[in-house]
């Protein structure tokens, strides 16, 4: 689910999962996940809300 919430994020915004941008955003979204936020919707509801768009 990660994964998949991760790819989606990227994939809407054009950020390249292996740039500094991808891997921060993997961080906090790995944080989330591990802290119980485990939905797709709310992994990149997440997402959304820390690129600000």
């Amino acid at each position: 689910m990660l994964l998949i919430a991760f790819q989606e994020a990227c994939a809407r915004h054009d950020i390249s999962p292996d740039s500094e941008d991808g891997t921060d955003l993997l961080t906090v979204l790995l944080y989330a996940f591990q802290k119980g936020t485990t939905t797709k919707d709310a992994l990149v509801g997440l997402a959304l809300n820390l690129i600000g768009k």
